[in-house]
């Protein structure tokens, strides 16, 4: 089976795309907005709406202004996204909004922060691996009940079983996964008859199980389309490359 879903996935790899997205926010009163000729950013498929302050760990990544991708809060001083999402060279254009709700409004409880240093572990955009990075934030963070840090997972523990998960961009989404092996590095979870997953403006957003941070969006094939699975970079083979680097 992980032989044969690697063979499709490369297969497949013209037709997979990233979940980022780009569209227009401006800053008013401090707090990105959303404008009019925006993209709809509902884009968990078969989602539920959350609740403030439900995934205070999850944050928005801005490039100039616009929202690029998902991520979430590590500590005080760093957040993790994919790695497909920041450019290296253009730092003063990425900002991180953390406590953020709802985009057309001022929730009064937004922290924005200027992303100083981008750390990117070997990512390839040949074979989609490695999709992961890790964001230096300053001034760091100030924790409430709205803002705070995810749980990691332990280094190479497995997740390859069905379990309860929670995928938040927007919306919260919970379902029971189907798994399935691609490369180590790698997990696939959704539904086999799809309607339910990640969509475009997702990528660095996290995979939500049993208190831990299982998964990164990184791509997929259409918005959870039957047989086509979201592809997640999988925490637990990263996280004392993470600890290394953030602590």
């Amino acid at each position: 089976m992980r032989i044969l879903v690697f063979l499709l996935m490369l297969i497949e790899i013209h037709g997979l795309k990233y979940f980022g997205s780009l569209f227009k926010v401006s800053f008013l009163k401090g707090f990105p907005k959303k404008t009019d000729d925006t993209e709809s950013t509902e884009n968990i498929v078969g989602g539920t709406s959350a609740y403030h302050g439900e995934f205070p760990y999850q944050l928005i990544f801005l490039y100039k202004n616009r929202f690029r991708c998902g991520g979430f809060i590590l500590n005080k001083f760093y957040a993790a996204t994919a790695a497909h999402c920041p450019v290296l060279n253009n730092l003063e254009d990425f900002k991180v909004v953390a406590g953020e709700f709802v985009l057309s409004k001022n929730d009064s409880t937004e922290q924005i922060r200027n992303v100083v240093a981008v750390i990117k572990h070997n990512f390839s955009h040949a074979s989609l691996e490695n999709d992961l990075a890790l964001l230096k934030v300053d001034p760091p963070f100030d924790f409430n009940k709205y803002v705070g840090p995810v749980q990691l997972p332990t280094q190479g523990s497995s997740h390859h079983r069905e379990l309860r998960c929670d995928r938040m961009g927007q919306t919260s989404v919970s379902w029971t996964p189907t798994r399935y092996s691609s490369e180590d590095s790698m997990i696939c979870a959704g539904y086999s008859e799809g309607g339910k997953g990640a969509c475009h403006g997702d990528s660095g957003g996290p995979l939500f199980c049993n208190g831990y941070v299982a998964g990164i969006v990184s791509f997929g094939r259409g918005c959870a389309f039957p047989n086509y699975p979201t592809v997640f970079t999988e925490t637990a083979f990263f996280v004392d490359w993470i600890k290394k680097h953030i602590n």
